[in-house]
């Protein structure tokens, strides 16, 4: 039987010559008792769930504090990593820049180069052919200036030297 305040405020004892009767003031003790050992029993269990329920919680608590320290740690290093990138981007861009300027310095040097060996081949060219024009112009000078008699006895010293019959 449950035993509410009430109850308990609105119980009457019947009085007797030395007081209430005490059969009935022990009856309801032995209710009061009764109910409190239940309600002591019950304040222990919620007290140990409620001990339970609050250690569940903090680890939870502590659970969300490690995931927040964690994603904290994750997008600081994502930071880290995103930043050390750029740099290492930056740098290969900077490299690849430096090397295309390196390889169009080269690349024009040598094109200029071509150009001025070119154009000494043709001056070279020019001068040979002036020069081959000159020789064979003086060459003819001399054939036309030559006499018939001269020619035979030139190509008598050449028969001589080559051992050449005469009329071959």
């Amino acid at each position: 039987m449950k035993l509410t305040p009430m109850e308990i405020r609105q119980s009457e004892f019947r009085r007797t010559f030395t007081g209430y009767d005490t059969g009935q003031v022990r009856a309801l003790l032995d209710v009061v008792v009764e109910e409190m050992e239940r309600l002591i029993k019950e304040n222990s269990t919620m007290k140990g769930d409620l001990r339970r329920k609050d250690m569940r919680l903090q680890e939870m608590e502590d659970g969300e504090k490690n995931v927040r320290e964690t994603l904290l740690t994750l997008h600081k290093m994502t930071q880290q990593v995103r930043g050390d990138a750029e740099k290492e981007a930056e740098l290969i861009v900077s490299r690849a820049q430096l090397q295309s300027e390196t390889i169009l310095n080269d690349a024009q040097q040598k094109y200029n180069r071509l150009v001025s060996e070119l154009q000494e081949m043709r001056r070279v060219k020019i001068q040979f052919e002036a020069a081959v024009r000159s020789a064979v112009d003086q060459h003819l000078k001399m054939l036309e200036g030559l006499t018939a008699p001269e020619i035979e006895r030139t190509e008598d010293k050449i028969r001589f030297f080559t051992g050449a019959k005469s009329g071959e």
